[in-house]
């Protein structure tokens, strides 16, 4: 055999545990989430500025899975989402909170018709509007449709902007979901935690390592590259808000 094909032999073979892998992931997901709160929705084939695995994986910000539970449990009947991508939590929260109308928010326009399918595919259409650019005026049109709104957020930084309560009032009667994008501005967790303590319960949720028990299902040899599935190559710290108005009253579950 000659040299060229000694190498393509070799490539092959190295690359053979993650082909395996790939099958395994397709096997035991079939298109769909496996775990987490939104546990049986089904996907499309991509996703747009997140990890697609680890969605299906149900590992996609895993840090908030109980949180999210609980929030489908509360009687919110506005879900505004800004920075919603392909629709994995506008789609999630309409197929949960079932009485809730959902505005989803994404700059991208390429993705909207991804999010439209998505939506779709879990019979949730009706109740989603899909929407591009969000600004002060469109986020508080938005929460103001809703008597008692939950706005969750994933903007890159500009979460600073948005969440001004002194420019848009709405907020100080709203429950808010929100990764904190500390990369981009150090003092920016501090800022937001000093707009919303005088009017809402503070939660802060920090990201972690992936591990082996996370996998929904069990691998000894593959486990390096689902590792690789699961890692969803953020730039930390990765930080999350809970935003609780103190005034509404908690609704039984």
């Amino acid at each position: 055999m000659s040299l060229r094909g000694e190498l393509t032999k070799a490539a092959k073979l190295l690359n053979l545990p993650w082909q395996l892998a790939r099958a395994k992931f397709r096997l035991k997901t079939r298109g769909r989430v496996v775990q987490g709160p939104f546990t049986g929705m089904n996907y499309i084939g991509k996703s747009f500025g997140s990890e697609y695995e680890a969605k299906l994986l149900g590992t996609y910000e895993l840090e908030l899975c109980d949180i999210v539970n609980e929030l489908c449990g509360d009687a919110y009947d506005i879900v505004v989402n800004v920075g919603a991508a392909e629709g994995y939590y506008a789609v999630g929260f309409a197929m949960r909170v079932s009485d809730a109308q959902v505005i989803a928010f994404e700059i991208s326009e390429r993705a909207h018709p991804f999010l439209r399918k998505l939506a779709t595919l879990n019979g949730v259409a009706n109740r989603i509007s899909v929407r591009g650019r969000c600004d002060l005026q469109g986020l508080t049109s938005a929460l103001e449709a809703g008597a008692r709104p939950l706005l969750v957020m994933d903007i890159e930084g500009e979460e600073d902007v948005m969440l001004d309560p002194r420019k848009a009032p709405i907020l100080q009667k709203c429950a808010i979901l929100v990764e904190v994008h500390e990369f981009v501005d150090s003092t920016l967790f501090d800022r937001l935690y000093a707009r919303f303590f005088a009017t809402h319960t503070v939660g802060t949720i920090r990201g972690r390592n992936r591990t082996r028990d996370d996998l929904p299902f069990s691998t000894t040899v593959l486990w390096p590259w689902f590792a690789g599935m699961m890692d969803e190559r953020r730039t930390p710290p990765v930080t999350w808000l809970l935003l609780r108005p103190k005034d509404l009253p908690d609704t039984p579950r």
